[in-house]
């Protein structure tokens, strides 16, 4: 777990070879460019930044069709635009024929039940019309009461479908029901209509698989156009001056010599300086497996400062210890790993994708392992004197072992971000401060729980070294520099203020009772949907087996489902609001170099 140092480097060279220099250093890439003159304003245009949206909608559309052609790698004629047109103009006219098709079928299930009809010619009835009616079988006597001509055309079990003839519609009172609405067509006419739809819809399909072929080119010419933009946007910000330009950027210390052979196979001027105390260079996040799957965690809420520490490591164990005690059950855990590795080959067709699946068979692995530490099999525990039974360590019904569990995973998770932040602070007098939040958090578990097993002598020392926290706190968290007795004063108050965090590190701590909570909600309700079941099976005559079965199915899949939500929403935001909180201070941004996407063939 680290964060890569960045150093600043700036190239010097004749004016005449720019365009040359900044397109070799996007070849390079690895220069996070810096800007030193105010770049132009952006114009929408083919190419760029503003690269036509309906491209990637129709990039995206083709990578979703179901069957994908062999792509092509070259195509002299290749019009990207055209084919953008075709692949949305597929995508519009298939949502109205889908939209068309599901009226049609709607309405032909309305009209079966008049049976196959043709409306006649209007001159055929002498200016008359026809006007259904749905009558209910006990409104059937309201019928004799009617003084328009009507037949009954057809019948089912509680409705009489009854046409009237009338040259405008009868008047609300004439019929017991309003009139139904069943359309200028009839059965035949919109049976036929919806099969020329489904035909349409199958045309469009073959169109769009064939369109496939192009996913390629259209990619490369879409990176090609976005390495255009990134180019013409670095050119832009650079410094030029009586013959001479000069382009700055971040670089990493362990490529720096790449860019010192770049710079002397160009003849060019090259100053290497590290970041000055007012910089803040990007930040670029270097691990291995598995704490590289936390990278994206990371990234997703907050990107920390190149002088702040790399918490990727951290997330990806503490998201897996906490997605397990929520999920609290081995036979869950082995569902994720076989979800991860179902999917294994398909996500590991890019970076992210390898980085999720590796991340994602953690979180199985470590539930796996809990819920064998916990007896927890689908709810069932291992019978007395198996293996499994000698592995069960935890009772997750237990309400004070789980509380006490939950709150010293809390306070160690809370510790250990303070313990980070006072590594990277040492020997800096602030980093005290930190300290003093350490021992406050385990003074104050400690304190609580020898107060419970009325511990006199460990609860006198637990409050000391409270209290020795709060002091350290109080004396250390200002980093205001003393220059004039007015400056202790405005330290003390600056601590002062500091102690008054007190209730945020305990309230902290007792969030962490969520783990506690929402694992034995989750333990709960699988062994109550196991009972549920069992009791079907017992009292249910003949299909007793197989409803017992499907209430454990469907119980189960819902259980698992919240079991999941609750284990990712729960889990990161112990990560992210609480243990941020304490372990990371400052903000960066992600380091993004002057590079390439183009697809090489």
């Amino acid at each position: 777990m680290s964060i890569v140092p960045m150093s600043k480097v700036t190239l010097c060279g004749l004016s005449s070879e720019m365009h040359d220099v900044v397109g070799a250093l996007q070849d390079l890439g690895c220069v996070h460019v810096i800007p030193l003159a105010p770049p132009a304003e952006e114009s929408e245009g083919e190419t760029g930044r503003g690269y036509a949206r309906e491209v990637y909608d129709a990039l995206t559309y083709l990578l979703r069709t179901p069957q994908i052609m062999r792509s092509l790698r070259s195509d002299p004629d290749f019009d990207i635009h055209e084919v953008a047109r075709r692949a949305l103009h597929n995508k519009q006219r298939r949502r109205e024929l889908e939209d068309r098709r599901e009226f049609l079928q709607g309405r032909i299930a309305n009209l079966r039940r008049w049976g196959h009809f043709t409306f006649p010619d209007p001159a055929a009835l002498a200016g008359y019309r026809l006007w259904f009616y749905e009558v209910p079988h006990r409104q059937r006597h309201k019928l004799d009461a009617v003084e328009l001509p009507w037949a009954e055309v057809g019948r089912s079990q509680r409705t009489h479908f009854v046409v009237v003839v009338s040259r405008t519609e009868p008047p609300a009172g004439a019929m017991p029901v309003p009139r139904t609405h069943i359309g200028p067509k009839g059965l035949s006419a919109l049976e036929r209509e919806l099969e020329d739809t489904e035909i349409a819809l199958e045309d469009l399909d073959l169109e769009r698989i064939s369109l496939t072929r192009y996913i390629h080119l259209i990619r490369q010419n879409l990176a090609r156009a976005d390495d255009q933009a990134a180019l013409d946007e670095a050119l832009e910000t650079v410094l030029r001056d009586d013959g001479v330009f000069a382009v700055q950027g971040w670089a990493p210390e362990p490529r720096l010599d790449e860019v010192a052979r770049f710079a002397d196979a160009r003849g060019m001027a090259l100053v290497t300086e590290p970041a000055g105390p007012d910089e803040t260079p990007p930040t670029l996040l270097h691990n291995t497996m598995p704490a590289e799957a936390g990278e994206d965690l990371t990234r997703f809420y907050q990107m920390p400062s190149p002088r702040d520490w790399d918490p990727s490591g951290v997330l990806v164990g503490s998201f897996a210890l906490f997605f397990a005690m929520i999920l609290s059950d081995a036979a869950y855990g082995a569902l994720v790993l076989l979800g991860s590795g179902l999917f294994w080959r398909r996500m590991g067709r890019s970076d992210t994708g390898r980085r999720m699946r590796a991340l994602i068979a953690v979180l199985g692995g470590s539930a796996v392992l809990y819920g064998v530490a916990a007896g927890s099999y689908f709810g069932i525990s291992p019978p007395e004197g198996s293996l499994m039974a000698r592995l069960d360590l935890i009772e997750v019904r237990d309400y004070w072992d789980m509380m006490a569990l939950s709150i010293a995973v809390g306070v160690l998770h809370i510790v250990l971000g303070n313990a980070a932040a006072v590594s990277r602070q040492w020997p800096a007098p602030h980093a005290f401060a930190g300290l003093g939040w350490i021992l406050v958090a385990v003074g104050g578990m400690v304190a609580w729980r020898a107060h419970l097993a009325q511990a006199t002598l460990v609860f006198d020392a637990a409050l000391g070294a409270l209290g020795l926290g709060l002091v350290a706190v109080l004396l250390f968290r200002s980093e205001r520099p003393i220059r004039r007795p007015l400056d202790v004063l405005l330290r003390l108050a600056e601590g002062l203020l500091g102690v008054t965090q007190v209730t945020q590190i305990f309230g902290d701590v007792l969030s962490y009772l969520r783990l506690f909570a929402l694992g034995l909600a989750s333990a709960s309700l699988a062994i109550t949907f196991n009972d549920l079941a069992g009791q079907v099976i017992d009292n249910v005559a003949g299909v007793g087996l197989f409803l017992g079965i499907l209430v454990a199915l469907i119980g189960h899949a819902l259980n698992f489902a919240l079991a999941l939500l609750g284990g990712v929403v729960h889990g990161l935001r112990l990560n992210f609001i609480e243990f941020y909180n304490w372990g990371l201070t400052d903000e960066g941004y992600p380091y993004r170099p002057l590079a390439r996407k183009e697809l090489r063939v």
